[in-house]
């Protein structure tokens, strides 16, 4: 559990083989062969998978909303049923 910071003659104590590490161009790049595989698989992977689900979520509690208050999407304009008479859209013309 503990670290031993005692220097050992033969194996060169802890902080000669820290700076070892530290300075060794093949364990950097391993490590950022590590880095790229592992943040590649989490950015790759999971934030998209969570970015559905939040998109989901929302798309659902929109829905609910719009239901709630008489909101009713159409095209490039909206609909309050509550608070005007029905419209219809297909015989307005297009604003330009």
């Amino acid at each position: 559990m503990f670290i031993s910071l005692e220097v050992h003659h033969d194996e060169g104590g802890f902080f000669s083989q820290y700076f070892g590490l530290l300075t060794n161009p093949a364990h950097i790049a391993f490590e950022l062969t590590l880095v790229v595989v592992i943040d590649g698989i989490l950015l790759g992977l999971l934030v998209p998978t969570i970015r559905r689900y939040v998109n989901y979520r929302l798309q659902r509690q929109h829905a609910e909303l719009d239901a709630e208050h008489g909101i009713r999407h159409h095209d490039d304009h909206v609909h309050v049923e509550r608070e005007s008479p029905a419209v219809d859209c297909d015989a307005l013309e297009p604003t330009q």
